[in-house]
């Protein structure tokens, strides 16, 4: 558990894909990915967004890519963090 904003986190799975793909030079591609959980986390997720009638819930993703190109390898690359809000 993390505490952000002074705001309570739990991790609720994990999004992972091999796959590959290309994109032109200073160009944003979006892929779909499908969040892996373990049972924990289902149950977890679902106590927090169906349990609570008078608290909102705020859902933040975040990640990275390895990104590389012909001629350099730019490592890891954080993506954009994104807040879903569920009132």
């Amino acid at each position: 558990m993390r505490v952000l904003h002074r705001e309570c986190a739990v991790k609720l799975g994990k999004f992972k894909d091999d796959s590959k793909f290309k994109t032109g030079s200073r160009k944003e591609e979006h892929q779909q990915m499908a969040l892996s959980m373990s049972g924990a986390d289902k149950a977890c997720a679902q106590s927090m967004l169906l349990g609570s009638d008078t608290v909102s819930q705020s859902l933040l993703t975040k990640g990275s890519a390895k990104a590389e190109g012909a001629l350099r390898d730019f490592g890891r690359v954080n993506t954009k963090k994104t807040v879903y809000y569920y009132a």
